[in-house]
């Protein structure tokens, strides 16, 4: 009675039933190949690569040459990529050869992690809330028991992670200025001021000294700073540029973390999207803000867009608050076939989690 009642949960517990069955009969061959097997190259370890495809359903076709890579099978690998949330390029290199190495029984030791996550989770969640699944770099917007909207996001490098936590939604700001997080001015803005000055005023970047004042940048020696004592702030003026793009979310917490907009928007196009510093860039953000303020009196879209169009920073207080979920989940249902995906595990947190479940 006290596990969770939520559907995504059920379907995990029957996509476990479903592995144990296919562990216990021996799962599935593995595929002994070294480098990159492109499309159309022979490789003799071809037979292998179809074996493991066609013992997972993936491929049921009739190969002409037996270790030719041809198009059915790479049309199939392909399939295989998108659902593990690969570059979908039909190339079989080291982590397409990982993933398709993962045994039944690792698939059901996954599985189990996910189902351990999912416990963590409070029952209600919030009737309107946004949950953003870090490892697969999808947010979605909550109303009930229905997704009212889906959105791309960029998230943490692996290096800069992005955390795990539930805060709510009390506010956004349009038009945002950027204060740079001190570590970041240290780490990536100095060594480019050191190799392009000009990039300050051409980004609108304000350089101020400690007690707030305004300094010069082109009278200060970059090259002279060491990372370790930058003396200086910086902000970033709202417009194209700026970092944050023309909104973000705001869900105060201690690891100041927030959704927002952002000028590069080639990066979405990407399958893998580990590109941030830790916070969470939004694909249509403008979507975004009008189902957040929806509850909002006063704030349409027609209205959201003047304040954008004026580029003045302006905060808008929401009505309602919004529960916000990071969440980190590497095994993913589909709601509307029931299917589940095996997604990378960009940050490598499965094996702690495991490694956990068997020493309790």
């Amino acid at each position: 009675q006290l596990a969770p009642s939520q559907p995504r949960y059920a379907r995990l517990r029957d996509a476990l039933a479903h592995f144990e069955k296919i562990a216990g009969e021996g799962g599935w061959p593995t595929v002994r190949g070294s480098g990159l097997l492109k499309p159309g190259h022979h490789a003799a370890w071809v037979p292998s690569l179809r074996a493991r495809m066609r013992a997972s359903g993936d491929y049921n076709g009739t190969p002409q040459e037996a270790t030719l890579y041809d198009a059915e099978l790479v049309h199939a690998v392909k399939i295989f990529q998108v659902r593990s949330n690969l570059e979908p390029d039909g190339i079989v290199g080291p982590i397409t050869l990982k993933n398709l190495n993962q045994s039944a029984q690792d698939k059901v030791n996954k599985i189990k992690v996910n189902l351990e996550r999912w416990r963590w989770l409070p029952d209600d969640m919030g009737y309107r809330h946004i949950r953003v699944n870090i490892a697969d770099y999808r947010l979605e917007a909550h109303e009930g028991t229905n997704v009212k909207e889906i959105f791309d996001v960029v998230v943490g490098r692996t290096y800069r992670q992005t955390p795990i936590f539930s805060a709510n939604m009390s506010y956004l700001v349009l038009n945002p200025w950027w204060e740079v997080p001190r570590k970041l001015a240290r780490q990536d803005l100095l060594p480019k001021f050191q190799k392009t000055p000009e990039i300050i005023r051409e980004l609108g970047y304000h350089i101020l000294d400690s007690q707030g004042q305004s300094v010069d940048p082109y009278a200060v020696d970059w090259k002279a700073i060491p990372a370790a004592r930058f003396p200086y702030r910086v902000r970033q003026e709202p417009g194209g540029k700026n970092a944050l793009g023309r909104v973000k979310f705001m869900f105060p917490n201690q690891h100041e973390v927030y959704l927002h907009d952002t000028p590069s928007r080639d990066l979405f196009a990407k399958v893998r999207r580990d590109f941030s510093s830790g916070c969470i860039r939004v694909s249509d953000p403008m979507d975004l803000a009008a189902w957040v303020l929806k509850a909002t009196p006063g704030w349409s879209e027609d209205k959201v867009l003047d304040v954008v169009a004026s580029g003045r920073e302006t905060s808008v207080r929401l009505k309602d608050r919004i529960p916000v979920h990071l969440l980190y989940w590497t095994v993913v249902v589909n709601d509307e076939t029931g299917d589940i995906r095996f997604i990378e595990d960009i940050y490598e947190r499965d094996d702690k989690i495991w490694a956990a479940i068997q020493n309790r």
